[in-house]
């Protein structure tokens, strides 16, 4: 049953991406730890934004507006550098990625992104290392809604028994295991890579 799989779904942030603290941008604002953070992901400020209602650029503005409303001019600011947060790239997932595509399975990647996550991923050059790039952005839905994936899984021709995806967030897992997609929660590239090859894939 496990060499079923042909294709392997990757979550962006906290997988291939991760962001540099932003804590920082609080102290400097003399603001909570973790404020500017904790107001980005809040639900009626994320949702729209990583379901394409609203763009990358409304997402920081509005941010900025809630930040300001509850601390201050001090605030001011602090949105538009937590846009502009460094982030580096996991070499060792990209390097995996690169193996089960050798080995004719497909990768992808499956964000909740903004309207800006595909520049920001091609600066990194992460999507040449990917078969597919889905965007919960360009698609309407945003994980766990199961309606992401099953987006995902038409696009690649594929039945959901087919495919695995991980993801840092276990949450973000349960659309996936609703439909049939063999799920697993990331903790490292090691662990991830010792799991794929337990479900059959070729990943030495």
């Amino acid at each position: 049953m496990f060499d079923s799989i042909r294709a392997v779904l990757f979550d962006l942030d906290g997988v291939i991406r991760h962001f540099a603290p932003s804590t920082h941008i609080d102290e400097a604002h003399g603001l909570p730890t973790g404020a500017v953070e904790a107001t980005a992901f809040e639900t009626d400020l994320l949702i729209p934004a990583t379901t394409g209602a609203i763009t990358h650029g409304s997402w920081i503005e509005r941010i900025e507006q809630r930040l300001v409303a509850r601390h201050g001019a001090r605030a001011s600011g602090a949105a538009a550098e937590y846009g502009g947060l460094p982030a580096t790239v996991d070499a060792e997932i990209l390097e995996l990625s690169n193996t089960l595509r050798r080995n004719g399975i497909v990768t992808a990647v499956l964000t909740n992104g903004t309207t800006r996550v595909e520049s920001e991923c091609e600066r990194l050059g992460i999507p040449e290392h990917f078969d597919r790039f889905f965007n919960s952005a360009r698609i309407g839905y945003a994980k766990p809604d199961r309606r992401v994936f099953e987006h995902a899984v038409a696009a690649l021709s594929l039945q959901p028994e087919q495919c695995s995806f991980t993801d840092d967030s276990e949450f973000k897992l349960t659309g996936a295991t609703e439909i049939g997609i063999r799920t697993h929660h990331f903790v490292d590239a090691a662990t991830l890579r010792q799991w794929l090859g337990l479900v059959g894939l070729p990943v030495a």
